[in-house]
């Protein structure tokens, strides 16, 4: 993808691409003006096999305690919360008793079951490469208890089988163990503050991704579904209350069919890259209506701080 890069690098220092706006000239002889990119940072996202893109993070953000607080995901895809080897009834689904039943119709969507969890004084989640209103239901991979409280929390990963989606996330790559190469960290406030369990209200504040480049070769038994590009926009309010909530606006950017069975398609945007507007996240998402296995999927952008 190297030479994708140059000329998506070439192409939006021509085009002026800075915190203001485009800079171009009117003739349609002038040659591209030659203006630097402001505070960009390259962002990419890839998938190489099934049930890797992340469902939801979670960190544990309560008092100190003597053991350990731990998460863990059964089979059918309820969620476990435990703090000192007992159950953690600060919070639950449809009752507080530690456990989140996903096959309830309180909690049966991500959107719920973030709410669920971010109304809990001693838990925060943060969306994965998922949709509120996804389903959530027998969505998430089976995990055995593991501790949940140190800075990059855990990630859950979507059961590719059930969700029959697979999406690109262009979040910002913090590292850290989790397999998934990405971790809460992003997600959390990162202005120092007496609340240290507190959620950014919009990380994507102020910055605009940049998206020029994609290509995907899967393998299905159905009929490959669209693929999508999202521009989704959080804002995280009331945390660690009953009045949380993600006031989540999903707009399309984009939408095509997906490439047929074993074959590759490639999106190639880098004379005019898609965009997010400021305060977006960007999601790329192919589907199909019955199986999806062997995937390499992959994209490239930038994530772009904006001054407007």
């Amino acid at each position: 993808m190297g030479r994708y890069f140059r000329a998506l690098i070439g192409g939006l220092i021509g085009l002026g691409v800075v915190a203001g706006g485009f800079a171009y000239s009117p003739s349609t002889q002038a040659q591209w003006v030659a203006t630097p990119l402001v505070e960009s940072n390259a962002v990419g996202s890839a998938i190489g096999a099934v049930s890797t893109d992340v469902g939801m993070y979670v960190k544990y953000v309560g008092p100190k305690q003597t053991g350990t607080a731990t998460v863990a995901v059964a089979a059918g895809g309820d969620i476990t919360f435990s703090v000192n080897g007992g159950a953690d009834t600060s919070l639950g689904c449809p009752t507080a008793n530690g456990v989140i039943d996903v096959s309830d119709t309180a909690c049966d969507t991500f959107a719920e079951t973030i709410a669920v969890i971010n109304k809990s004084t001693n838990w925060r989640a943060a969306y994965g490469a998922v949709l509120g209103t996804d389903s959530d239901d027998d969505r998430l991979i089976t995990r055995t208890t593991v501790a949940a409280s140190g800075p990059d929390g855990i990630a859950l990963l979507k059961d590719t089988a059930v969700a029959l989606n697979l999406t690109l996330d262009f979040t910002p790559n913090f590292g850290g163990a989790e397999a998934s190469g990405r971790s809460i960290k992003f997600f959390m406030d990162p202005v120092p503050s007496t609340n240290l369990a507190k959620l950014n209200p919009n990380p994507y504040a102020g910055l605009r991704t940049w998206l020029p480049y994609y290509e995907e070769t899967i393998t299905s038994s159905g009929t490959v579904g669209n693929i999508t590009v999202y521009g989704v926009t959080r804002n995280h309010t009331g945390v660690g209350t009953a009045a949380y909530s993600a006031n989540e606006t999903v707009r399309t950017i984009f939408a095509t069919l997906g490439g047929a069975t074993t074959a590759r398609k490639v999106l190639d945007f880098t004379h005019f890259p898609l965009s997010t507007v400021p305060g977006e996240r960007l999601l790329v998402r192919i589907s199909s209506g019955t199986d999806l296995t062997a995937p390499i999927i992959g994209g490239f952008g930038l994530i772009q701080k904006q001054n407007n």
